[in-house]
């Protein structure tokens, strides 16, 4: 369904776009009273708006051929009906005008601007219900919970390790807790994209993942050292980790 309205949203984006510009390349067949214009510079002589740029087919004027209509041109009711005038091929000469003014009016696309917007609005809160506003899911654990614990945990490994005797011990204490953090608590913060994404935007979503995967990159480096029996390394990658991870709390806010 995310899917699905993902498309739409870009579907409404492009019909809003083309929309749009119609509010400015207006008919020629409509009203010419809607083309009375007392603005300064954008009206001529007789009150009526003047083109923004050049209409209908080129025509031999001295020696070039032109636009029939330059840039310019008074949009009086004799021009517009001769723009609007039917041809062979059933289409008026000019089918559309570009003018320098915004007018509801005349905007002939209006209500496919209003609908690609009002679309537009719904799936955007069909795609925020869909990923539960940020509210996590029964039975789910909340990321910033899991981010709380997972740095706790990593601090407490970290601090009890130099009073475990044996290197023997520190390794085993080490596969252990981090390879249950790693199921746990890291886990359940990865799996959290959807709540994060809603809560945070896509943006600040990224600079916190962004630092969440360095601290977790060097927490399964301690882990695989360890089990392969390196400790210096394990112990060096879970130092490194600790403030990776604290970063990345430090972003979730």
């Amino acid at each position: 369904m995310k899917m699905i309205l993902g498309w739409l949203i870009w579907v409404c984006v492009g019909f809003g776009a083309i929309s749009a510009v119609t509010a400015y390349f207006t008919p020629t067949d409509l009203d010419p009273e809607l083309y009375r214009s007392d603005s300064p510079g954008k009206s001529g002589e007789n009150g009526y708006m003047l083109t923004s740029s050049p209409a209908g087919p080129m025509m031999p004027q001295g020696g070039a051929t032109e636009p029939q209509w330059p840039e310019g041109t008074e949009l009086t009711p004799g021009v517009l009906t001769a723009m609007a005038a039917i041809q062979d091929d059933g289409d008026p000469l000019v089918k559309r005008v570009h003018v320098p003014e915004f007018s509801w009016n005349r905007w002939s696309h209006k209500w496919w601007f209003i609908g690609s917007v009002v679309a537009l609005t719904l799936c955007g809160l069909g795609q925020r219900a869909l990923s539960n506003g940020g509210v996590v899911k029964k039975g789910a654990a909340d990321p910033v919970d899991s981010l709380d614990h997972a740095v706790a945990e990593l601090i407490a490994l970290r601090d009890e390790l130099p009073v475990i005797r044996s290197d023997r011990d520190r390794l085993h204490a080490i596969v252990e807790r981090v390879g249950e953090l790693q199921q746990t608590h890291l886990a359940n913060f990865a799996e959290a994209r959807e709540v994060l994404v809603a809560r945070h935007g896509m943006g600040h979503f990224a600079e916190i993942m962004d630092a969440f995967a360095g601290a977790e990159r060097k927490i399964n480096r301690a882990w695989s050292a360890a089990a392969d029996g390196v400790l210096g390394e394990s112990i060096d990658n879970l130092e490194l980790g600790v403030p990776m991870l604290e970063e990345a709390r430090r972003r979730l806010g």
